[in-house]
């Protein structure tokens, strides 16, 4: 009897403390989470100085006519070998091509009409409208400013500038 009574303890023992294992697991698991967003919020939320001038941009041509694939990547390579632009992306189905940009070295205008005189395509650069500019303030991610996250980056920005 007693080699049962001191199993089931030795079973309770272990049980606890692989508890709090797990529970100092998940804690810091959490603060190593939270320490890394509150450092993305801050480099993210800097002010321009002279060491991230180097902002990119990302713009968007749309093609109005179908370009095959070989005509794709023969602009997206052109693009690509452009001084100052960095990224990319051809969606071929929807007639999009995207690409990003140093905003100090490459300029959208220069970059869309490279791509007209490599060759002969009905396309425009993606503009958004005044009024969807005005309601998202210019970003295609701008979150609801009575939201816990825009509190959040409203705090970690005023604590760490």
């Amino acid at each position: 009897m007693d080699n049962y009574k001191f199993t089931l303890l030795y079973v309770t023992f272990m049980k606890k403390r692989t508890i709090i294992k797990i529970c100092i697991g998940l804690f810091s698991l959490l603060l190593i989470s939270f320490v890394v967003l509150v450092m993305h919020i801050n480099s993210v939320t800097k002010k321009n100085t002279t060491e991230n001038i180097n902002q990119r941009q990302l713009s968007r041509i749309d093609f109005k006519v179908h370009v095959d694939s070989t005509e794709a990547n023969k602009i997206k390579n052109y693009v690509a070998s452009l001084d100052g632009v960095d990224g990319t992306h051809f969606n071929i189905p929807e007639g999009i091509f995207t690409y990003s940009y140093k905003m100090n070295k490459q300029n959208s205008k220069v970059v869309f009409e490279k791509v007209m005189q490599l060759g002969n395509y009905d396309a425009h650069i993606f503009t958004i409208s005044a009024a969807d500019a005005q309601a998202m303030g210019g970003c295609p991610m701008k979150i609801n400013d009575h939201s816990f996250s825009a509190y959040l980056t409203a705090y970690v920005t005023k604590f760490l500038n």
